[in-house]
């Protein structure tokens, strides 16, 4: 049976039921600690939950369970199970000592000395930005020191607010992930401005770690291009949303190169772009991938995408091109594809006619 970590942040008007005792994994009872956190068994999860709902947040294997409580109502959601932990910060920190929390309700619930999934969110709630920021630097520094060696990283997941947060790089420094080289999957969602300024800037020795990266934030071109061209190891890469010039700013140093780049390793991209991207893929060859995914917001008749001699169709096994293209587009590109090949068009005029 899965290891579960129940963690309750509740009010100060809610009750406890005696049946259900506080309980630790050391046995320690932590009522007299910490009176408003509660781990219990998990066979007696169902009930205890229909007890409580929806006071809680719960973490088992595959993911954390979302809740309906508002952000006033809970601070922080923190546990961990087998070989995945979760931070969740909301609108205030876990005090001047966390440390205790790591060591009762993440350390005794990871599989020791093994590839782990790290994710870590900040949620605005009624804090300063950039306080939670730096809290959330903190938990993954406590986490990476004493309780999951950065070295078993092997999947990290940050979710941050979409917009700019200031960032001192001497109150909060850089995370040592990129010098282990063993973080291979990246999930990241926020704002732009702190793919460099932050304690996890995106630079060319973390990025050439990277198998697979999953972006979701407002881009420019020229930094979807810097990214690809770091990226030389990965297998995935998905970006959400291009956009042009006009509405972001590149924040990634100008890269010159003459040649076009061959990303041999690259097996799925996965592109939502508002900005023509045939200048992007002119730069590279993809003579590897298996998977493309590409949703394009603009008439591509002004582009060349549809005549993109990027890709060695072929090969491809699964093609979706979310775009206005014409029959005439769609049936050359088809005609270009094996016969095997999974292919699907969308009109993006007709999806937004649905909206």
């Amino acid at each position: 049976m899965d290891r579960l970590v129940l963690l309750f942040f509740m009010n100060a008007k809610s009750s406890i039921p005696a049946r259900y005792p506080y309980s630790s994994p050391d046995q320690h009872t932590m009522a007299q600690t910490n009176p408003s956190l509660l781990h219990v068994a998990s066979n007696a999860l169902s009930e205890i939950a229909s007890l409580f709902s929806p006071h809680y947040d719960i973490l088992n294997q595959d993911k954390a369970k979302p809740n309906d409580t508002p952000l006033s109502e809970r601070s922080f959601t923190l546990g961990a199970n087998n070989h995945h932990v979760f931070i969740c910060l909301k609108n205030a920190s876990m005090g001047h000592e966390p440390e205790p929390l790591f060591r009762d309700f993440v350390q005794p619930w990871l599989v020791p000395s093994q590839p782990a999934h790290v994710e870590g969110s900040l949620e605005v709630g009624d804090w300063h930005p950039p306080e939670g920021f730096i809290e959330l630097r903190r938990c993954f520094t406590i986490l990476g020191n004493e309780i999951l060696d950065f070295s078993y990283w092997a999947e990290l997941t940050i979710s941050l607010p979409n917009l700019e947060i200031p960032y001192d790089c001497f109150a909060s420094p850089i995370l040592p992930l990129d010098a282990h080289g063993t973080l291979q999957r990246l999930t990241w969602s926020g704002h732009s401005a702190q793919l460099i300024n932050s304690w996890l800037p995106f630079t060319p020795p973390l990025l050439q770690s990277l198998q697979m990266l999953t972006l979701t934030c407002d881009i420019s071109l020229e930094d979807s291009s810097y990214i690809l061209y770091h990226g030389t190891q990965l297998k995935s890469l998905i970006i959400r949303t291009i956009r042009p010039t006009s509405f972001i700013d590149s924040v990634f140093p100008h890269l010159e190169s003459s040649s076009r780049n061959r990303r041999t390793c690259l097996e799925e991209l996965d592109l939502t772009s508002r900005e023509d991207i045939t200048s992007l893929l002119a730069q590279f060859e993809f003579p590897s991938l298996r998977i493309l995914r590409i949703k394009l917001w603009y008439p591509t008749c002004r582009s060349g995408f549809q005549d993109a001699e990027n890709f060695d169709w072929k090969t491809l096994e699964q093609v979706e091109l979310f775009a206005d293209l014409s029959t005439e587009d769609q049936d050359r590109i088809r005609n270009q594809c094996h016969p095997t090949t999974e292919i699907q068009f969308r009109d993006h005029f007709k999806f937004q006619n649905r909206m």
